[in-house]
């Protein structure tokens, strides 16, 4: 990534924690990565290795009760997603800037349709 070419997506040392009997447990600890324009980055890993709990918190989708946002930043195209953002904000944000597949593909993707037709689709 280069000054010309800067990060569209940046996350720096988010951590994500989760309430059990009334003690905080990190389930994301110093996630780091960035996405350039045009780049393709995928979370890979072994079932429960908190790849969607990475993705449920860039998008603050995680229940305000029993999880917090415990450290770190979330930056999109330099706008600080992690901190000041109102739930109005971030639901404007969502869908227009950033978005996710969620994890359960019969759900979420058409298996009818190439992936391609169906992002068109959702354009039209």
């Amino acid at each position: 990534m280069t000054q010309d070419d800067p990060a569209v997506l940046e996350i720096r040392e988010l951590r994500t924690e989760f309430r059990i009997r009334k003690q905080w447990h990190a389930a994301v600890r110093g996630v780091s990565l960035s996405v350039a324009r045009n780049e393709t980055v995928a979370l890979v890993g072994e079932s429960g290795n908190s790849k969607s709990v990475t993705a449920l918190s860039i998008l603050k989708l995680l229940p305000s009760a029993g999880s917090r946002h415990a450290g770190g930043h979330i930056l999109l195209a330099g706008r600080d997603l992690s901190t000041s953002l109102s739930e109005t904000q971030m639901s404007q944000v969502r869908g227009n800037d950033i978005a996710m597949i969620f994890q359960e593909p019969m759900t979420s993707l058409n298996p009818t349709m190439t992936v391609g037709d169906q992002i068109v689709e959702a354009v039209r």
